[in-house]
């Protein structure tokens, strides 16, 4: 004890003060301090760096970093140093406290040393992981575009915020309505957002799904696929293997959950949310008269249901809140009469919906998602033009 004494004389060490009481006495303040300290140092790094990749400076974070650090080398090397502290004296006091009798006359102190310290040490990571957090939503802004060059995102812009967690990341194919595409998907606690490669490690942002309108459900007739069902846009993911779409299916439940817990969100019901469309290359014929799609009979997509309709059968228009508030959205002569008679939208097998008629008439149709477009067909060689058949003028 006289030695801890010597090493230091001005922390309010004596020889004969117990460790307990050193340590939830004088220097029991310290553990709430070290903690301030740690958490303005991590926030004052990410608020310097966040100004310099929000200015599209982020080759020269590295550099900011190490003048912000002076001497030190990195503030990555001072975090993680000044983390280790707390650390190490609570396992000085944790192993000394177990060694202690209870009826030590210092059981008491170290008892009320450790709680502090413990309380420090619970603080210090928490701001060590709100720095590394802070520093993956700076690192996915810096590697993410809008399509347009002046074009400006506002989740983009407001992707780095405090509240914000990032949960997970990775590559999932799409079910678009022309092919399946490979996206990039990130996913934070409050939305999953997606984006397409462009180039290296860069990526072009198409859109942002914010999780207190989304249910999440398990496509049991497709092989590692999953439904992300919001009040404006829904769709499928086709995960890598089985159990990657179980990891992004319990996350995103899980996100959501949280936000209806803390009353962010409510429960959706299926009749608010927005149809998975069926893919181009599953229909070749309209959905209400079954008359072949052809260059001039085009497909159209049911705002309402999601069904492959033709023209002449989608002419109807309806407002659709799921769409927009106030422009009213092309939907087919089905959903049109379901409306007028205030029927709800029930839901078919494959996330979209279907008149009552025709799911208790006919059996529901296996969409497969899991293929591709077929690539286009080959166009037919030129006629060569024979010079025999030359028009010659009279002479």
């Amino acid at each position: 004890m006289s030695i801890l004494a010597q090493t230091a004389p001005n922390d309010g060490w004596t020889a004969n003060m117990p460790i307990g009481r050193a340590f939830s006495g004088s220097l029991g303040q310290e553990p709430v301090q070290l903690a301030q300290h740690f958490e303005a140092l991590c926030m004052s790094r990410s608020t310097v760096l966040r100004a310099f990749r929000g200015m599209g400076l982020s080759k020269y974070s590295a550099e900011v970093d190490h003048v912000i650090a002076g001497d030190w080398g990195n503030m990555e090397n001072i975090i993680v140093s000044v983390a280790k502290i707390p650390a190490s004296i609570l396992s000085f006091i944790s192993d000394l406290l177990a060694k202690t009798p209870s009826g030590h006359a210092d059981h008491s102190d170290l008892q009320k040393a450790y709680s502090y310290w413990k309380t420090s040490v619970d603080k210090v990571e928490e701001g060590l992981k709100s720095r590394q957090n802070q520093d993956k939503l700076l690192d996915i802004k810096a590697s993410l575009r809008t399509k347009g060059l002046m074009s400006s995102e506002p989740v983009l812009e407001n992707l780095v915020a405090p509240e914000r967690t990032f949960i997970q990341e990775g590559d999932m194919r799409k079910v678009c309505r022309k092919a399946n595409k490979t996206f990039r998907f990130w996913l934070f606690n409050d939305l999953i957002m997606y984006g397409q490669l462009s180039g290296q490690d860069c990526y072009v942002f198409n859109r942002a799904v914010e999780l207190k309108y989304a249910q999440v459900k398990v496509k049991e007739d497709v092989p590692n696929a999953f439904e992300i069902i919001n009040k404006v846009k829904s769709f499928i993911c086709i995960a890598p293997n089985n159990a990657e779409m179980k990891k992004w299916f319990a996350n995103i439940q899980g996100a959501i959950d949280t936000l209806v817990a803390s009353g962010v969100a409510v429960a959706q019901e299926d009749s608010d949310m927005a149809p998975v469309w069926v893919p181009d290359q599953e229909s070749s014929t309209c959905h209400i008269c079954d008359c072949n799609f052809t260059f001039l009979r085009r497909r159209h997509h049911c705002r309402r249901c999601g069904h492959l309709v033709c023209g002449g059968h989608s002419k109807g228009r309806l407002v659709l809140v799921s769409v927009h508030a106030k422009d009213k959205q092309r939907v087919c002569d089905e959903c049109v009469t379901q409306h007028k008679r205030g029927d709800a939208m029930p839901v078919y097998s494959h996330g979209t919906a279907a008149p009552p008629q025709a799911a208790a008439q006919t059996p529901i149709p296996r969409v497969d998602y899991t293929k591709d477009a077929p690539p286009p067909a080959t166009p037919a060689p030129p006629i060569p033009i024979s010079t025999a058949s030359t028009y010659t003028p009279p002479s």
